[in-house]
Parts: C-alpha cells; structure tokens; sequence
C-alpha cells in the first residue's frame, strides 16, 4: 500500500485526462401547485481517467452478441462522494462526452477512488 503523502497524490493525478460531472436527480413537489418533478443536483466536478477494460466486437450486423459486456471503470479523486445510480458525465480530452450511470458501490483508497459504469441510454 503507497503511503498517504502528496507525491503519490500528484503521481496519479498526472494520469487524470478527462473531466467529469456528477449528479443525480431528487423528486421535488411545489408548494403551491403541488406538482412533482425531477430537479438536477450536482454533486461536483474532477478531473478522472476511463479504463476500458473489455470492448465488445461487433458482428457483420453492427450489434455486439448477446451476453457480452463491456467493463468501464472511472478512476478519480477521492473528494467527491459518488452514490450508486448516479448519473456521471465524463468530457474527454477530444471534446467528446459521454453519459454514464454509476453501476455499483464506489471502490475507495487514500489517494483515488474506482466506479464502475455502465452507458447509460438516451431516450428521444
């Protein structure tokens, strides 16, 4: 285990090369009209790093089999309290974002902490 000291801290946060936004979303009821929507709660940002530890082939018809999956794991600072079934959007260095979901309980350590994700889909 590395020791809790502000080298090891700035040797993994070298590695960070995405940004990303946490968030989740809480049911809210007007007071006067008494109607219930979903209102957006920002957790925070960080800087973060995206492992992709198994990409799924696609097939002659475009779709990956059924039963494959893909293992996405974020790897960030430890600051920011990520609970399960969040909703984290992650800016990478391209410009790109993607939208994911926080698929399990958060893995901490002293100088990071892992999420699993899972893609979250879009309905039009």
């Amino acid at each position: 285990m590395f020791p809790k000291i502000a080298m090891v801290s700035k040797a993994i946060a070298s590695l960070f090369d995405s940004t990303c936004e946490v968030y989740t979303y809480k049911k809210t009821a007007d007071f006067y009209t008494h109607e219930t929507t979903m209102k957006k709660i920002n957790i925070g940002k960080a800087a973060c790093r995206v492992n992709v530890e198994s990409a799924p082939a696609a097939t002659a018809e475009g779709v990956a089999p059924a039963g494959v999956s893909q293992l996405i794991t974020l790897i960030m600072e430890p600051d920011i309290s990520v609970p399960e079934g969040a909703c984290v959007d992650i800016t990478f260095s391209d410009g790109t974002v993607r939208r994911y979901i926080s698929a399990g309980v958060t893995a901490r350590y002293a100088h990071h902490q892992e999420i699993a994700l899972e893609l979250r889909e879009e309905h039009p």
